[in-house]
């Protein structure tokens, strides 16, 4: 049966009620169990922006996706400056408050967070609206842009309230009203942006103009997920409110500077994360139609860029999930002083992204032409697949790396060690791009060397605050033994059922014989420990199965 709406909901108010009438505070999830619950939502919420594409290409075909492509960075720019930091830094400073049993100063910093989403997110959205003639001369991008640009217009406003309700659940360590809400900002934003984009298409076969339609889904997404937001809270609002104290004038210009101190550098890091799509969005364009000799060539050729894109989300968002999940968990520890505890939520948010990251990646590459064929209508794509995909395993960690130096009070370390990532991006796109010899490609090679560096800054960032060490040959030894077990079935899988199956079938069979081989080589090193397995259910229960058959 399909997972629908009422479902979702269903799920929610259950969670919540069970969680907050058991007490006057929201039960605690175990990090593991957090991650999970956002991993699962989230990898339905990604199988919709995928779902989003696909109808997006056959509508306006790759000239249209290399139009929404180099939109869509300065849009997650102006909601990275406008909300990402602040949710961060909220859920950080709620989870803070209530670790200590502060709970009118967790509520406080809600109350003073929502007041500067609110304000922050209209100034982007007045921007984006008043400035789109200036946002397209200074960036030199086709005119076409311009219904685009104003399709994500309201979009920042919308998606800054949603954030802080979104920044209030994780705070409280209850990540399926986040998990949910992701689901329907998707699905809404794949009725509507992609209804807007046929109908448009239809009356006035105008591919820009089209392109705005797709773009405004990402308002429309925002403001029914954040309907949804609000009614959760509404319903249980009376468990979530604490006034047990009062607190003075200067006590909340405290709380605010603290929330500002924590969300301006994560906003900066957060934009400057942005700034990696951006980098692309703004030398793409102009290095490409020198290359071609023809910019309509250049936009189909961001098109396939942007096909490439798509794939490598999907284990982003489930990565993005785990970083986020582990900020809360982290900073608790760390207020409370239990560095042995921090080490060990550290090191299971690095082994849970490398579970994640190495399958990913050598998956994705090995597949990388039948992915984008299954996919989209055609193949164009796939070759630039291949260096993005190991980009995942630095992504993947950068991201988690990000977030635990956020979670310890260091939001301006990660800011600086990205800042250098952005510079070798764009040193490697200036050198490679225009290479004829590279080309698109470059673009890929560059992602990569921006996110090795950036990775190894961290790592010694967080060695140096918190003495954690990151142990590369424990981390990775059995991934990469299971990787090659992984790489061998599917090479055989090719070979045997090459000439049987239908390509797309193919495919599909390739992908579920993967991640078995590769799931079941990882429970049989015992890469997880006993302690870290029993958390998640799904594995438990394989390993009892094992071990009956063992026996």
């Amino acid at each position: 049966m399909p997972y629908t709406y009422k479902d979702s909901i269903v799920l929610s108010q259950k969670n919540l009620t069970e969680d907050w009438e058991t007490s006057k505070t929201m039960k605690r999830q175990s990090f593991i169990k957090g991650s999970l619950i956002l991993m699962v939502l989230g990898f339905i919420s990604r199988a919709f922006g995928v779902f989003f594409k696909v109808p997006l290409d056959y509508l306006v075909g790759e000239e249209g996706q290399g139009l929404y492509y180099i939109l869509y960075p300065v849009y997650a720019a102006f909601i990275a400056m406008s909300s990402v930091g602040l949710t961060m830094a909220l859920s950080k400073q709620i989870a803070q408050y209530r670790a200590t049993n502060k709970n009118s100063h967790a509520w406080m910093s809600f109350k003073l967070a929502f007041g500067l989403f609110l304000g922050f997110g209209l100034i982007m959205t007045v921007v984006l609206f008043a400035g789109v003639n200036h946002i397209i001369a200074a960036l030199k991008w086709p005119q076409e842009t311009y219904w685009g640009l104003m399709g994500l217009g309201a979009a920042p406003l919308i998606v800054s309230i949603m954030s802080a309700f979104r920044g209030l659940f994780q705070g409280h360590e209850n990540m399926v009203p986040t998990g949910v809400s992701m689901i329907i900002e998707q699905f809404a934003r794949v009725v509507f942006g992609i209804g807007l984009t046929w109908f448009l298409m239809k009356e006035f076969n105008d591919i820009g103009l089209a392109v705005g339609g797709a773009t405004f889904g990402a308002a429309a997404g925002g403001f029914f997920a954040t309907i949804y937001l609000v009614m959760t809270f509404m319903t249980h609002k009376n468990h979530i409110i604490v006034k047990d104290e009062v607190i003075e004038y200067e006590e909340k210009k405290l709380i605010l500077k603290k929330l500002l101190s924590m969300a301006v550098p994560i906003a900066m890091g957060s934009a400057i994360i942005s700034v990696m799509g951006l980098v692309d969005s703004v030398m793409l364009p102009a290095a490409l139609t020198d290359l071609t000799g023809d910019s309509h060539d250049a936009l189909e050729l961001i098109g396939g860029y942007s096909r490439a894109n798509t794939i490598m989300n999907i284990p982003l968002i489930i990565s993005l999930s785990i970083s986020t999940s582990i900020v809360p968990f982290v900073a608790k520890a760390w207020e409370l002083k239990e560095f042995d505890v921090v080490h060990r939520r550290i090191g299971m948010g690095m082994k849970m992204g490398t579970l994640l990251a190495f399958p990913a990646a050598v998956g994705i590459a090995v597949l990388s032409h039948d992915l984008v064929g299954l996919i989209f209508s055609s193949t164009i794509g796939g070759d630039v697949l291949v260096p993005l995909a190991f980009s995942l395993i630095f992504i993947i960690y950068s991201q988690i790396q990000t977030n635990v130096l956020n979670a310890i009070g260091k939001p301006v370390v990660p800011v600086w060690n990205m800042l250098i990532g952005v510079a070798v991006k764009v040193a490697c796109n200036i050198i490679l791009v225009p290479n004829p010899d590279f080309g698109l490609m470059g673009a890929g090679y560059a992602v990569i060397a921006a996110y090795i560096v950036t990775t190894v800054l961290n790592a010694i960032s967080i060695k140096k605050y918190t003495g954690y060490k990151f142990g590369v040959s424990n981390l990775i030894k059995k991934p990469i033994i299971s990787v090659m077990g992984m790489w061998v079935g599917l090479f055989v899988t090719g070979v045997c059922l090459g000439g049987v199956l239908p390509g797309r079938v193919l495919t599909l069979v390739s992908v579920a014989i993967g991640a078995t081989i590769y799931g079941l080589l990882i429970i049989g090193q015992q890469y997880l420990e006993q302690s870290e397995i029993s958390q998640i259910p799904a594995l438990q229960k394989i390993e009892k199965i094992l071990v009956k058959r063992s026996n």
